[in-house]
């Protein structure tokens, strides 16, 4: 499955849902992307994402690396207080 989407063996988590007017629909998130990375911590699988999210404040803002279809980019994303 990986393969026939483009992704490395070395993971991510794919976003299925963004929530209107949500913190990651104001950072340009859109469902089908693939999160790599979080303030350059590698995250391969939904452990790591949720591991890597509780060590931030709720205002903290977070720099993702995302993965559109062949495109990596950057994206900061600021967490609701």
């Amino acid at each position: 499955v990986l393969e026939a989407l483009g992704i490395s063996e070395e993971g991510g988590v794919q976003v299925v849902y963004v929530k209107p007017n949500g913190p990651a629909d104001k950072a340009g998130i859109k469902p089908n992307d693939i999160i790599q990375e979080i303030n350059q911590v590698p995250i391969k699988n939904i452990n790591d994402y949720i591991q890597t999210l509780k060590k931030f404040e709720s205002d903290d803002s977070l720099l993702m690396l995302i993965l559109r279809g062949s495109e990596s980019r950057y994206v900061v994303v600021k967490k609701k207080k």
